[in-house]
């Protein structure tokens, strides 16, 4: 059994690689959202030095570029997780699945440009 996938012509992904990154960003997830303010600030951080690990960098500009991006991201994690336990509506489920998606993608393709 092939367990590679292609990818744009040229990349190779393994898939179980991308199984375990994908449970990592899942577990990972659940801590943060079970987490206190206080916790979730570490944890936070921690994401985006590792998000920031994963990226290839054209220059201190583009690695303050990208820095400020991920930062962002996690600012739109943390209002959705809080709009969906305020109000654990369809509407708040989606824009959360949307982003955590984006999440798990960030984490399994590494050294993108985003």
């Amino acid at each position: 059994m092939n367990t590679m996938i292609e990818q744009s012509g040229t990349e190779w992904i393994f898939q179980p690689t991308r199984r375990k990154r994908e449970t990592e960003a899942r577990e990972m997830l659940a801590a943060y959202v079970g987490a206190d303010a206080e916790t979730r600030d570490g944890l936070r951080a921690g994401w985006i030095d590792l998000l920031m690990s994963r990226q290839v960098f054209a220059d201190d500009a583009h690695r303050a570029e990208l820095l400020a991006k991920h930062e962002a991201f996690m600012g739109k994690l943390d209002e959705q997780l809080d709009a969906y336990v305020a109000n654990p509506g369809d509407g708040e489920r989606d824009g959360l699945v949307k982003t955590y998606r984006s999440f798990v993608r960030r984490l399994v393709l590494p050294h993108h440009y985003v």
